[in-house]
């Protein structure tokens, strides 16, 4: 096993544009597929793509073409707001985009799995901007506080 990667490093170390542009393609594909999240993601998903791909490879080390097009993107959060997105669809968006990295032989043991697995599990949960949580088989508990 190699050693873990930085946010800074991955972006080279797995390929630059061509990784993250097959991650994006990867996992909108499994999108498409999911009434659920294609529920809460806008009717025309090429702009999302185009805006998750700049994004990712920003994040990772890469071009800084997101920030010039859309600012910082401290302000994530605040732009998923308008999506409805409960733990449920929290949890189906991380596991297809987990599927994508290890569909892309990003797994347990590569050097750039940890910073990107943890990336996504901690801001996966940040987006979640519904206090619906899901016990059971579509059972829902609204804790309204």
């Amino acid at each position: 096993m190699e050693n873990n990667l930085t946010f800074e490093e991955v972006y080279d170390y797995v390929g630059g544009d061509q990784f993250f542009q097959s991650l994006v393609d990867i996992f909108y594909k499994k999108v498409e597929n999911d009434e659920l999240l294609l529920s809460i993601f806008p009717r025309d998903l090429s702009e999302g793509k185009k805006l998750q791909y700049l994004f990712l490879r920003q994040r990772f080390g890469g071009p800084r073409e997101y920030a010039a097009l859309r600012g910082e993107p401290a302000h994530m959060r605040k732009r998923h707001m308008p999506y409805k997105i409960t733990i449920q669809s929290r949890n189906i968006w991380l596991s297809y985009m987990i599927e994508s990295l290890k569909e892309l032989n990003i797994k347990e043991g590569h050097p750039a799995w940890m910073v990107m697995n943890d990336y996504f599990e901690r801001i996966s949960m940040r987006m979640v901007n519904q206090n619906e949580f899901i016990v059971e088989k579509n059972e829902i508990i609204d804790f309204k506080t």
